[in-house]
């Protein structure tokens, strides 16, 4: 009797820590389902009353991530459309302008909003994953894509003349879908989508995704980001054609300066547009990369030297500037 009973308990055990772990799973077989699902916990936003993009609910209170480049603009009043066709005032409350994050706040309601759960990480290279969002003008539409490398690198966005980290996933995500948000097959939030790499005008299918620890970071401290930044454009020098090559000497390595804002640090020192940067404190550059994660490795205020060579001149000269906020003159109310 007692055999018996000990043998139910179990195999009453085995089936509770079964249906558990199918539980904790909850993959979606059903892509109409995780269709609905995403629908339910993504919105519109509407900049000065018109469609400019697409956001989610991350926390039931009404918190709404959104892309930072749409809401870039101060005098710009925010807007957001529910699935069940309200419409809410929006407040920006917090920016990551590297990452092309914004966090919105909506008035709280007498039900809690539907919110998008967090994925711990990202999906492997081989699974799919999903943006919802209004492309084109288009309404509710969600697309497929895969993650594309399983590293950040940073993208100059354009319209706001900046660069911001992002990951590379293969799907198409047309102009509308900025700030959609990507998730997995178990609809949990991966990614926010940004921008997309061009050739002549035309998107050739590679989406810039905002990474996940990003969105973790500014939903987690509701406070916006502290970016130390150049305020510069650049060029990996294979970027370039032979007959700017033939201006330095053979062999140089670095940097093509492509772009210095108004408000660079760099604007009020002798460096150019075409100068090549060769080095960041010392450290020797090939890539565009290695220039910006040495940046914001440091903090705002900080003191760069760089090491710089003019074109059709041999010798090499250096600058030390004072890093710029990249989230100053920012688009929060308060």
């Amino acid at each position: 009797m007692i055999l018996k009973l000990n043998q139910t308990i179990k195999h009453s055990v085995l089936l509770i820590l079964i249906l558990s772990i199918a539980g904790c799973t909850n993959t979606y077989k059903n892509n109409a389902k995780l269709y609905q699902t995403v629908r339910q916990g993504s919105v519109e936003v509407l900049i000065n009353g018109t469609l400019q993009g697409t956001g989610v609910f991350v926390d039931p209170s009404g918190l709404i991530l959104t892309a930072e480049h749409a809401v870039h603009d101060p005098a710009c009043k925010v807007e957001i459309l529910t699935k069940d066709k309200r419409r809410f005032k929006a407040e920006v409350i917090a920016i990551d302008r590297n990452c092309d994050l914004a966090l919105l706040q909506v008035p709280k309601a007498d039900n809690p909003y539907f919110t998008l759960p967090l994925a711990d990480k990202l999906p492997t290279v081989d699974k799919a994953v999903y943006v919802y969002g209004t492309p084109i003008f288009r309404h509710d539409i969600m697309l497929k894509g895969s993650i594309a490398s399983d590293t950040t690198a940073f993208e100059w966005l354009a319209g706001v003349d900046r660069y911001q980290q992002i990951v590379y996933y293969s799907g198409m995500a047309p102009g509308g879908v900025s700030g959609g948000p990507w998730v997995n097959d178990k609809g949990q939030l991966i990614g926010l989508q940004s921008g997309g790499m061009t050739s002549n005008n035309a998107l050739v299918g590679i989406a810039f995704v905002a990474p996940l620890e990003a969105i973790k970071k500014i939903i987690q401290t509701r406070k916006s980001a502290s970016t130390p930044s150049l305020r510069i454009a650049v060029n990996e020098l294979w970027e370039r054609g032979p007959d700017y090559f033939a201006k330095f000497p053979t062999g140089t390595t670095g940097l093509a300066i492509a772009i210095i804002k108004p408000d660079s640090p760099l604007a009020d020192t002798e460096c150019k547009q075409e100068d090549v940067i060769i080095a960041v404190d010392g450290q020797h550059l090939q890539y565009r990369d290695q220039l910006l994660k040495a940046i914001q490795a440091k903090n705002v205020d900080d003191n760069v030297e760089l090491t710089l060579l003019h074109p059709d001149n041999q010798q090499s000269y250096k600058v030390s500037v004072k890093l710029k906020r990249l989230e100053d003159n920012a688009s929060q109310k308060k």
